[in-house]
Order: structure tokens, then C-alpha cells, then sequence
């Protein structure tokens, strides 16, 4: 992850199982490429909170063609695979991509249900579980449990 805070221009991915991943920036670049499916997760040892992406090995192929189309040069390292572009981005460029990804990464890490801006994850489970909770839904018609949507909104 500390390689991902440096990374501005490539995709790297790390074979993990059967599937290769890409963390933080470098899922940033693979989107461009193919519309894989992004997660966030708060990883605990690293105290943060993480946007990564992945696919099987057996879709590699697809993603090598779709980078060697955009003239993406493919290397190996000792975790997986690199992919740097032939031609770096000028500053201005680097400076504008990294813009990019902050705002990409952002409707990511946005919580599902709307809490108070400052509250932490926890504090934002706590709240939803206590509206749940005071919710009685064993009184009430599946239509009117429709009404518990804008309760947990509020």
C-alpha cells in the first residue's frame, strides 16, 4: 500500500489466490481499462480505509489486450504484474491524474446510508442498527415497511 501513495502512472497487480488485484491507484488506471467491479474495505492493520479491484487470472488476457491497446507495456515482479505507460505522463498530466483519482475514489468511499459528516464507521453502524432497532416492523405491512427507507435517510 505505501507503493500505491507513489504511484501515479502505473497499474500493478497482485496475485492473490486465483485472482489478481489492484490497489488504490493503480484500480484508479485498470477502470479506465476494464469495468471490473470496485471495493472498498478499512483494512485494520493499516488503520485506512482502501479502494482496490480484481478479476480472476483467467480474464487476464482480456485486460493485457485492452492495455496493450492503450499502449500499456506489460512486466512482471515478484507479487504479479506491472503495467507501465510507454510514454509518461507529462507534470500537468500527472498533477491533473492525480485530481482525478481523489474524485474517483471518493464515490467509493461514501457511505451507503447518509449519517453526520464526522461520524466514524462504527458510530455510522450504530446509528442505522439503533433506527432498525427501533423500527416495529412486526406491526407493520411490507408496504409500510417502505417507510423505513426515508427513517434511515433522516
Amino acid at each position: 500500500m505505501l507503493q500505491e501513495a507513489d504511484n501515479t502512472a502505473d497499474i500493478v497487480l497482485y496475485r492473490q489466490g486465483l485472482f489478481l488485484r489492484a490497489y488504490e491507484r493503480s484500480a484508479f488506471h485498470l477502470s479506465e481499462l476494464c469495468q471490473f467491479k470496485v471495493i472498498y474495505k478499512y483494512i485494520k492493520y493499516l488503520k485506512q480505509d482502501v479502494v482496490y479491484s480484481g478479476f480472476p487470472e483467467s480474464s487476464f488476457d482480456r485486460v493485457k489486450l485492452a492495455a496493450n491497446n492503450e499502449g500499456w507495456v506489460m512486466s512482471t515482479h515478484s507479487d504479479g504484474v506491472r503495467f507501465c505507460k510507454e510514454k509518461p505522463e507529462l507534470l500537468s498530466e500527472t498533477e491533473t491524474l492525480s485530481v482525478q483519482f481523489e474524485q474517483w475514489r471518493e464515490q467509493y468511499l461514501q457511505p451507503l446510508l447518509p449519517v453526520e459528516k464526522n461520524a466514524s464507521n462504527r458510530q455510522a453502524e450504530f446509528a442505522v442498527i439503533t433506527k432498525l432497532r427501533k423500527f416495529p416492523v412486526e406491526r407493520k405491512t411490507p408496504f409500510e415497511a417502505l417507510s423505513l427507507m426515508p427513517i434511515l435517510a433522516a
